[in-house]
């Protein structure tokens, strides 16, 4: 801890209790509220908050135009808000619910409650879980982690159309014909396409807010109930540090799992954004330090990252096949010059084994790539290095359409190649470093493959550890054939 923090947390003495309140939202019929359950079997002293409670009487809710029935999924007037957000106030002050509305549950996890011990803390967790989690700011502004399920539309028509409501008196409620299609999904869509890239909620990455974000939603909050500005357009927001998991390609015990590694992080790092020091995570331009950073800018910056490092294809294995990776320490010809009287690089011997790229680092050496296409398609290709130490994403390969309709593929089928960092591309090779008193280093290479031109250029993002962030603006969706490659790129020093 700095000398620093030392001194603000001896002027402002940490309070006894610490209730951290945790988002799920998702779609109808999108496992929120199974994962609630899940997660309060395993978190002590946790307590769960239903949104579907503070859903309006049914007699209240305006009737459908052409359905003629009501309308229980519209954002606007689907939940009663003052009354939500004052709950979910008055359960972040106190600590506690209502015994009516629920009571407290969790066995205990024993490193939960080591980390509250460590805090000197007692920790409430409060999961809020709701089909319209991040529509209202005053809502998203209570939540400490944001959790977004995320499943295909086939499948949540199925699910909903299999599901029988209880009502009052022993009577039951299902959707009329045509409440899916015409009432239940639009909803979704309205109250979630700001959260996702180009407004695509079945396959769009997370979006980033605009750096206004925060200040515009605090604005656009009027008292507990009535809000200006984007929700008056019928859109959500980009919510900042949004965890999306696309549920379907996992277990719930493996959902469970990752939402509780962000839990654990939230609680010993402390995400308190007035007073937050993060340690020993190493900033390339500062080497080792104690770096001041928003907690919301991390999460933003985790979430982004890892989202398109791990985001796949059905076709990646196929695109493994068929593409050939080479990667080699780059040397000056003897013989050949450029147009500038340079000697030109050329390939050394192949560092790229079984995609795998090992090697010992010479800060004097520099590195390219060649990219051999196999595919019966020509290929656009993005190719990124993903910075293990401090969540940058370098661009090592991307393709302008500089403003024209179409774009010429840079990557031949059947046999094309694609040289980085030498030949005529006009790429600059890559150098590697380590630093002082770090031994090995290991990053990613990123390859994403696609058989129509998409922009990548929102991928890049610096470090959240200094000023400034890759371009996020919008990217062109892709329809076509695309596929993923990633190789670990080990650096070692030299013995």
């Amino acid at each position: 801890m700095s000398k620093s923090q030392s001194q603000s947390q001896s002027m402002h003495p940490k309070p006894k209790q610490r209730v951290i309140l945790v988002g799920i939202g998702g779609a109808s019929c999108a496992g929120k509220t199974t994962l609630a359950k899940h997660l309060a079997r395993i978190l002590p002293n946790s307590f769960i908050i239903h949104q579907d409670d503070f859903v309006r009487p049914i007699e209240l809710a305006p009737l459908h135009p052409t359905l003629h029935v009501p309308d229980r999924e519209a954002p606007r007037g689907a939940i009663d808000w003052p009354r939500l957000v004052a709950f979910i106030q008055g359960a972040r002050e106190t600590g506690r619910i209502p015994a009516e509305h629920g009571k407290r549950a969790g066995r205990g996890g024993g490193v939960f409650e080591a980390a509250a011990a460590k805090l000197e803390q007692e920790v409430v967790w409060g999961l809020v879980e709701g089909f319209l989690m991040y529509w209202h700011p005053a809502v998203v502004a209570q939540l400490d982690v944001r959790v977004f399920l995320r499943v295909p539309h086939d499948v949540l028509k199925q699910r909903r159309l299999e599901r029988v409501y209880p009502r009052a008196g022993g009577t039951f409620w299902r959707d009329p014909p045509g409440y899916w299609d015409s009432i239940a999904y639009p909803a979704y869509v309205q109250s979630s396409a700001g959260l996702f890239e180009r407004g695509d909620v079945e396959h769009g990455g997370v979006a980033i807010p605009s750096p206004n974000s925060a200040s515009e939603s605090a604005s656009s909050v009027q008292g507990h109930g009535e809000w200006a500005g984007e929700g008056e357009t019928g859109s959500a927001r980009a919510v900042a540090g949004l965890l999306l998991i696309d549920l379907l390609k996992m277990q719930m015990d493996e959902v469970a799992e990752r939402v509780c590694a962000v839990l654990i992080n939230e609680v010993n790092g402390d995400e308190q954004e007035t007073d937050r020091g993060i340690e020993g995570i190493r900033d390339k331009g500062n080497k080792n330090v104690d770096t001041a950073v928003s907690g919301r800018k991390l999460s933003t910056a985790r979430a982004h990252y890892y989202w398109h490092l791990d985001r796949s294809s059905k076709k990646d294995d196929y695109f493994k096949s068929s593409i050939g990776v080479g990667f080699y320490e780059l040397q000056e010809s003897s013989t050949e010059v450029d147009a500038a009287g340079y000697f030109i690089l050329e390939p050394g011997p192949q560092l790229c084994d079984d995609n795998v790229i090992d090697l010992t680092v010479d800060p004097n050496a520099e590195y390219g790539m060649k990219i051999t296409n196999n595919t019966p398609w020509d290929l656009y290709p993005g190719i990124f290095y993903f910075e293990t130490g401090d969540l940058s994403i370098v661009p090592y390969y991307l393709r302008s359409n500089s403003g024209k309709p179409s774009v010429d593929s840079p990557s031949k089928k059947n046999g094309g190649t694609l040289t980085i960092g030498y030949g005529y591309t006009g790429t600059s090779p890559r150098a590697y470093k380590l630093d002082d008193g770090q031994d090995v280093d290991i990053g990613f290479l990123k390859m994403l493959f696609v058989t129509d031109y998409v922009d990548f250029s929102h991928i890049p993002q610096t470090t959240p550890f200094s000023d400034g962030r890759g371009d996020t603006g919008p990217s062109k969706r892709n329809q076509d054939s695309w596929g993923t490659i990633l190789i670990p790129l080990i650096q070692r020093r030299k013995t």
